[in-house]
């Protein structure tokens, strides 16, 4: 949790409001993806991230650094491997 108080203050401090709807542009956004075998769950954080095995955009560059980092049973390029098999885009297109 004090990694996650460091990294909203961050976010505030290069110009991200605090309060912001949901998909909306951002000047930044900071997630923490996982923090090495912890498993955290509570209403502020959770870790794993719980869909970054659903995007290409995070899993193609940790691919590159951690390919055989497991998160939900599988390695990260397995993982990016099946999204790639369903056609996942690199973004939302309403981003």
């Amino acid at each position: 949790l004090e990694l996650l108080q460091w990294t909203q203050r961050l976010e505030q401090t290069l110009g991200r409001p605090t309060e912001h709807g949901h998909h909306t542009p951002r000047t930044i956004d900071l997630d923490i993806l996982y923090f090495g075998d912890e498993t955290v769950h509570s209403p502020h954080l959770i870790i794993p991230h719980p869909r970054m095995t659903q995007r290409r955009f995070v899993l193609q560059p940790l691919n590159e650094i951690r390919a055989e980092l497991v998160i939900e049973g599988r390695t990260i390029a397995t993982h990016l491997q099946k999204n790639n098999e369903t056609d996942l885009q690199l973004v939302h297109a309403h981003w």
